[in-house]
């Protein structure tokens, strides 16, 4: 595998190990998440669901890194070259980079705005799944900003259940 066969939204696939990007220095992704490579454990967990049409294909996900990018890799029997993904996120602190507001996963702020469409950086990253190849990728891109979203904003249903 090149580093520069890669794309920062489609899995490359070869000999049986699917390779993406999580994260290049200073890059969006196309959910507008930037990680802050200071700070993402690439020895995090490794058991890191991936799923395909909504089947779990594995579980086990390793990470390389270096200065400029950080990649997963996960062996697979399905040649999923070109196809695209996108990165669930776990609960972390994080700044909106439209409001230049920090937000630390104990304080109990407001949003400072929608971000939906706002660039976020992550600190202390974790991912907590990938999904390969959705039936309606923009909207999945979407549904997984909406989804840090609401880990980190209760609405008033969410606090009167709690």
């Amino acid at each position: 595998m090149k580093i520069q066969d890669l794309s920062n939204s489609n899995i490359y696939y070869d000999q049986g190990k699917c390779f993406g990007i999580v994260s290049n220095l200073n890059y969006l992704s196309p959910s507008k998440f930037l990680v802050d490579h200071n700070t993402f454990n690439v020895k995090q967990s490794r058991f890191i669901p991936v799923y395909y049409h909504e089947n779990k294909i594995t579980s086990t996900v390793k990470f390389i890194a270096n200065s400029e990018v950080i990649i997963f890799q996960f062996n697979c029997d399905y040649d999923l070259n070109n196809k695209s993904f996108v990165i669930n996120w776990n609960k972390s602190d994080f700044k909106c980079l439209s409001c230049k507001s920090h937000f630390n996963i104990n304080n109990n702020l407001d949003q400072c705005c929608s971000l939906i469409d706002a660039p976020v950086q992550l600190f202390d990253a974790k991912i907590e799944s990938i999904i390969i190849a959705p039936e309606d990728y923009l909207e999945e891109i979407r549904q997984c900003k909406i989804n840090f979203i609401n880990l980190h904003f209760s609405s008033i249903i969410d606090t009167i259940i709690l």
